[in-house]
């Protein structure tokens, strides 16, 4: 019994771990979304993005990092409502968008 508490609890620990590594990574992803609004004359809708995909792929010096696609919205004039995107490899923006017109 005493195997299955301590998985348990590392299964916990682990899970806490993610979570904050998610976050920490969801705060930069909002950072630079913020900062390419602003430079692009567009408003942020909602102040935040949302994680829609995660995998793995190798970053420029062959090292694995996660992938992490956002996903959010943003108005050119205050009246319509527009998806943009931006992955993330690691702590790296690898591509930005605000809708049709890409910016990185």
């Amino acid at each position: 019994m005493f195997i299955v508490e301590v998985t348990i609890v590392l299964l916990l620990i682990l899970l806490a771990w993610f979570w904050s590594v998610s976050m920490k990574y969801r705060d930069i992803g909002l950072l630079l979304v913020s900062k390419a609004c602003i430079e692009e004359g567009v408003q942020l809708l909602d102040e935040s993005i949302v994680c829609t995909k995660m995998s793995f792929h190798r970053q420029s010096m062959g090292h694995w990092a996660v992938q992490r696609v956002y996903q959010f919205d943003f108005s050119e004039d205050g009246e319509n409502r527009r998806r943009g995107a931006i992955h993330l490899l690691g702590s790296e923006m690898t591509f930005l968008s605000l809708g049709l017109r890409a910016v990185h």
